[in-house]
């Protein structure tokens, strides 16, 4: 709650609640190492009750909107996004980043793929692999929680197709980051432009005359 209040005094216009990274504790968990740990991050976001607690005081000590980012980890999604909405959320995101292991050296096995660890483990992925369990996420959230709620859909988003998927599948905001990485800001002018043609070319006023539509 004092984090939430400095940010918005700093003028913040809304603040994420981040469920689901760092990922140290689940991956510590997943590999068996739980109780050296402290539970953080996806280890806490996979709890409804929880998650919804947090939303609740948080929301409840600052007069902008709260957005909270979900963990895919353990399959429980929909009634977390459950649990915030109604504890005060102004919007609930899924995240497209999957705990995975990355590629490495069959040769040398041992050496860490990233340069900032001596040993492999396992890391937080997205791209364009993970859209039909982004999609999957979206469209378990909206069966949930019905067609008022605000859900911003990320994970995969590489092009309009994409991001008209997400919306079909339940989404009302898209949310991009690799490709935005990879290709700068830049593209995005271009896939505004395809969304509108594709929505003049079907006659639709609106992103909500084809949400939910999958």
């Amino acid at each position: 709650v004092d984090m939430a209040r400095r940010f918005v005094a700093a003028g913040a216009h809304g603040l994420e609640l981040n469920m689901c990274c760092p990922n140290m504790s689940f991956n510590l968990k997943v590999s068996g190492e739980q109780e050296h740990t402290a539970q953080s991050g996806a280890s806490l976001g996979q709890k409804a009750e929880i998650v919804g607690m947090a939303t609740k005081i948080i929301s409840e000590a600052v007069d902008v909107p709260v957005f909270v980012k979900l963990t895919p980890e353990g399959g429980g999604i929909a009634d977390v996004a459950q649990a915030c909405f109604e504890n005060g959320a102004s919007v609930v995101g899924t995240t497209g980043n999957r705990l995975a292991i990355p590629d490495f050296d069959i040769h040398d096995p041992k050496r860490g793929p990233f340069r900032f660890q001596v040993e492999p483990s396992m890391a937080c992925f997205s791209g364009g692999w993970v859209k039909p369990l982004a999609l999957r996420d979206v469209f378990e959230i909206r069966k949930k929680v019905g067609p008022v709620p605000c859900v911003l859909g990320t994970g995969g988003v590489r092009n309009y197709v994409d991001a008209v998927q997400m919306m079909m599948c339940g989404a009302d905001m898209i949310g991009i980051c690799t490709e935005v990485m990879l290709r700068g800001f830049g593209f995005l002018s271009g896939l505004l432009r395809n969304i509108e043609k594709f929505m003049n070319r079907g006659g639709y006023d609106s992103y909500k005359n084809f949400r939910d539509m999958a």
